[in-house]
């Protein structure tokens, strides 16, 4: 296989993971920026700031190819665009001339749309990287709806810090090949979110739930999706 081949397929097999983990990512994003929030002094503005996502890849055993396994979470941080980064972002049409991000835009429609705008807090920006191929992705933060707001209140019971576990969790989950579903849910809707896996359906990949068996040995959470603070309860 060529190089040029070689990338291809890489590239190929990057977007596929990303758009099943899309929704993964997003959480894991909105739980790294509540669990460090002292780097944000004009919070809910992030001007300038991205969450990354680095990523290796994976050996592919025999059998049917998993595209939701091709790849492992090698580091998640978060990244301060100033000075020549800041610079090389902006060449790359990645943010504005006012530093915003691009990505922010689909978000701030659909907010719109569906009468959230009041309910929206902020947008991260997301930068997904392998090698030398990055994709840009953003995470709506919402208030949390009064069934996330319950499930948050019942979590301060457990001994337990469920958001700073998020990105150890979804480390594993990305290991196990397991992700947040289904893909259609509504980006403001936490509590319908569940844990599930890819499966084969034709010539195309779908989205299947755990059942419950498998969510209690893998040790994940009621309402997954439910990634917020007392903080945002409380106010």
């Amino acid at each position: 296989m060529s190089d040029r081949k070689l990338r291809e397929v890489e590239e190929d097999y990057f977007l596929q993971w990303l758009q099943l983990h899309a929704i993964s990512i997003r959480k894991a994003a909105i739980a790294t920026v509540l669990t460090n929030m002292d780097c944000f002094p004009n919070f809910p503005d992030l001007t300038g700031w991205m969450f990354g996502v680095d990523l290796r890849p994976r050996l592919v055993h025999s059998g049917d190819f998993d595209p939701s396994t091709a790849f492992c979470v090698r580091d998640v941080r978060l990244y301060h665009a100033h000075g020549q980064r800041q610079e090389w972002v902006k060449h790359a049409g990645l943010v504005r001339e006012d530093s915003s991000w691009v990505t922010a835009d689909e978000w701030l429609q659909w907010a719109e749309v569906n009468g959230a705008t009041d309910r929206l807090i902020t947008i991260i920006p997301i930068g997904i990287m392998y090698h030398d191929i990055m994709k840009m992705e953003s995470a709506p933060m919402f208030v949390p709806s009064r069934e996330a707001q319950a499930a948050l209140v019942l979590r301060l019971l457990e001994p337990v810090d469920y958001l700073r576990r998020w990105i150890p969790t979804f480390k594993a989950m990305v290991l196990r090949g397991h992700v947040l579903g289904p893909p259609d849910v509504e980006p403001d809707d936490d509590v319908g979110l569940e844990v599930g896996r890819v499966i084969k359906l034709g010539n195309r990949w779908g989205w299947v739930s755990l059942t419950d068996e498998e969510v209690q040995q893998a040790g994940y959470i009621k309402y997954p999706g439910v990634v917020g603070s007392i903080m945002q309860v409380s106010t």
